[in-house]
């Protein structure tokens, strides 16, 4: 961290990356091989002239190595291209759900690599714990809430940057946590909140300036949205795999270190000044969901 007075100026180091050879990943690695082999191939045969023929190949396989679509290198969509049109082929890019056919209590009835998500109630906490049998995590989801940012002066800024900086620092003192996840979402409102609370506090003399806030207030109406912040954190149950055994095993003893988490996460939070809205449980954590999947409702 570095800045010039009282606003600090905030620098994330680059996401690490492990390459197989020179930093380039196994994908990048085989793609230069082949176009490096056709090339090679191509010049012994027919000298400079296979180099040149050759090229049809060895050209875009290397391009496709070296040129970025989305911040990715070109070869690295395929393996998401082939599952996409594996997907169409299998009729897999439609979920239909049957009513007639529920699915079994405890899991999240969603499409697609979600499908294998499960749902453990925890019942100290009250959360509703994910669990991902496949990718080892489980994870439990924070409901928070904070002022404006951009809104707070220098000093108060500088302290909730720092603050925030301590939070990280202390959750990845366990060593036991896969990801952390901060979620801003942007979600419909009807905009009861300005208009209720100028009901309770205005001043309704009939004047021309009551008039056009009121009218101010049904415009906004139109359109009107809210920020939902949310705060997730996964345990990585195969690095605790030890820590879980000694407290009981399963999910119940891994719900237990997660819980250990949860509640550190929460003083650190409350002292980085920001509201807690309490662990999302199993209503709360469907409703997100469903709006993710359906804005419309």
């Amino acid at each position: 961290m570095s800045g010039s007075g009282t606003s600090p100026t905030v620098r994330f180091g680059r996401r690490p990356t492990r390459g197989l050879l020179l930093g380039f990943s196994t994908t990048r690695v085989v793609v230069f091989g082949l176009a490096a082999a056709v090339a090679v191939v191509g010049m012994i045969s027919a000298g400079g002239t296979g180099l040149v023929v050759s090229a049809v190949v060895w050209v875009p396989l290397a391009a496709s190595g070296i040129a970025r679509v989305g911040g990715r290198p070109a070869v690295e969509w395929a393996g998401t291209a082939l599952q996409f049109a594996g997907r169409r082929a299998s009729g897999q890019t439609e979920f239909r759900a049957q009513v007639t056919r529920p699915r079994p209590a405890g899991t999240l009835a969603l499409h697609g690599d979600a499908a294998r998500l499960r749902l453990h109630l925890d019942p100290d906490s009250g959360a509703a714990m994910i669990h991902d049998p496949h990718a080892q995590t489980l994870s439990a989801v924070l409901a928070v809430s904070h002022p404006a940012y951009v809104m707070l002066d220098a000093d108060e800024r500088s302290r909730r940057v720092s603050s925030w900086g301590r939070v990280l620092a202390g959750l990845a003192q366990s060593g036991t946590l896969a990801c952390v996840q901060l979620l801003e979402a942007t979600v419909p409102d009807p905009g009861d909140g300005p208009a209720d609370w100028y009901r309770d506090n205005g001043r309704h003399d009939g004047g021309w300036a009551g008039a056009q806030y009121q009218a101010l207030l049904a415009q906004t109406r139109i359109g009107s949205s809210t920020h939902r912040t949310t705060v997730s954190i996964a345990l990585d149950l195969k690095a605790a795999a030890r820590t879980i055994k000694a407290a009981g095993g399963g999910l119940a003893g891994a719900a237990a270190l997660l819980r250990q988490d949860m509640a550190g996460l929460a003083d650190a939070l409350h002292q980085a000044g920001l509201h807690l809205g309490g662990w999302m449980g199993e209503a709360e954590l469907a409703a997100m969901v469903r709006g993710a999947y359906d804005p419309a409702v």
